[in-house]
């Protein structure tokens, strides 16, 4: 029996049995980026996409029947274009549609970890931090090894405290730790939690540079756990099927015009569909293209940065 991704890695939100939390929520939401609260009036978020949904919003008015075969596009049919369509999206923006947990291995710079363990993980934004740890490249012995688990994490050496884990620029897919709490000490407050646990950190940071060191585990999307996505994501996916849709149906139109004529009496016939076609399918890839810039943009994947 083939396991899902939720099998594999299970979500564990909420607290562990010690009391602790089982994960990091984000400050905000992604999509608003931050927002916490709404006005009513505009919905920004909807369900995902549907066969019926996508026909009266994009293919309005459009024949789906095949004009040599005579076939007709069923909304099964349509479900498959939109399933692909989302697959093509999240290639093209490097951004998931639906929640998702993924494993990162980060290297261990010291230069960024003076800067509060500054890590920037390769896919956005981060809805969630279910682990942050060291972790060993053996799996042999371990919980998730005896267990025959898919994806095994390796002996957990030390596990920075989910309570340390700052997610203000997690929609950004950045990660700070900050295990000494210097906002609270400030003001001199005793309501932060305890830093003792922290004096290892001064011993891991007199490292050198390694690779593959921290074990990050997030949950990543744009989209809720509910199965809602932000409404502009639908707007990219529906774009993007009409393309692929598009690219079926125009080559069947073969005969775009005839004439006849008989002594001098002519008769002229012209059926432009397929150029309202092929204008539908160029509206449907410029308006995807610049969906696709801007949330690239507004999760800062369009660019690519490091350090050295």
């Amino acid at each position: 029996m083939t396991k899902s991704i939720d099998d594999a890695v299970p979500l564990n939100l909420g607290t562990n049995p010690d009391g602790t939390q089982g994960s990091k929520k984000s400050i905000g939401a992604t999509w608003p980026e931050k927002a916490i609260a709404a006005a009513p009036g505009l919905s920004r978020v909807e369900p995902f996409m549907t066969p019926k949904k996508f026909q009266k919003r994009f293919l309005f008015g459009i024949p789906l029947t095949a004009p040599l075969t005579k076939e007709k596009l069923e909304l099964d049919d349509m479900k498959d274009y939109i399933q692909r369509a989302a697959n093509l999206f999240e290639l093209e923006t490097k951004v998931s549609v639906f929640p998702i947990v993924k494993r990162f291995r980060l290297p261990f710079d010291p230069n960024m970890y003076s800067q509060f363990i500054y890590l920037e993980c390769p896919e956005k934004p981060i809805q969630q931090v279910k682990n942050l740890s060291i972790t060993s490249a053996s799996y042999t012995e371990t919980q998730e090894a005896n267990q025959n688990a898919r994806y095994p994490r390796g002996h957990e050496i030390y596990t920075i405290p989910t309570e340390w884990v700052e997610m203000g620029n997690a929609s950004r897919g950045i990660i700070n730790v900050n295990p000494i709490n210097p906002a609270f000490s400030a003001i001199g407050t005793n309501s932060a939690v305890a830093a003792s646990g922290s004096t290892i950190m001064q011993f891991i940071g007199q490292q050198g540079w390694v690779p593959a060191y921290w074990n990050l585990e997030v949950i990543i999307g744009l989209g809720s756990m509910e199965g809602t996505v932000p409404s502009i994501v639908n707007e990219a996916i529906g774009a993007k099927a009409v393309m692929l849709l598009m690219d079926n149906l125009i080559p069947q139109y073969r005969i775009v015009s005839q004439s006849l004529s008989i002594d001098g009496l002519g008769q002229s016939v012209s059926d432009q569909l397929y150029q309202l076609l092929q204008d539908k399918r160029d509206q449907a890839e410029k308006h995807f293209k610049e969906i696709t810039n801007k949330i690239k943009m507004v999760t800062s994947s369009k660019f690519f940065s490091g350090n050295v």
